[in-house]
C-alpha cells in the first residue's frame, strides 16, 4: 500500500514539472501596422514585459527606429515583413520610419 501511494505521489510531481516546465508565459503581443505612410495605432499603451510587433501592410519599405535608441529595425522592405520588440522598462518611446519621418511616420509606445 506504501509504495502505491508513494508512486502515485512521484507520478503526480513528475507530471506536474513536465507540464509547468513546458509552459510558455502568457506574454501579450500588440500589433501596430505600417499602412501608406502611417503606424496605425499611432500611440500605444502596454503592459511592462509585453511584445510590440511591427507588420508592414504595403509594398513600401519602411523600418521602425526609437528617437532615443532604444530599438532599431532593418528596412521591412516586403509586405507583411515584421519586426517586434519585447519592452521591460517603464516609459515612453517614441519612434518614426526613417525614410518617411518628414511626411510624418511616428509613434509613440507607452509602457505601464
Amino acid at each position: 500500500m506504501k509504495i502505491a501511494s508513494v508512486s502515485l505521489v512521484l507520478a503526480c510531481l513528475l507530471i506536474f514539472v513536465l507540464f509547468t516546465s513546458f509552459r510558455q508565459p502568457d506574454t501579450p503581443v500588440y500589433v501596430v501596422r505600417m499602412e501608406g505612410m502611417k503606424f496605425i495605432p499611432k500611440h500605444l499603451e502596454i503592459p511592462e514585459g509585453a511584445i510590440v510587433r511591427w507588420i508592414n501592410g504595403t509594398n513600401s519599405e519602411h523600418n521602425v527606429v526609437a528617437k532615443e535608441g532604444a530599438f532599431k529595425s532593418p528596412m521591412l522592405a516586403q509586405k507583411n515583413a515584421q519586426y517586434e520588440v519585447r519592452f521591460t522598462r517603464k516609459g515612453t518611446y517614441e519612434y518614426y520610419c526613417a525614410p518617411h519621418r518628414i511626411m510624418g511616420m511616428k509613434g509613440t509606445v507607452v509602457v505601464r
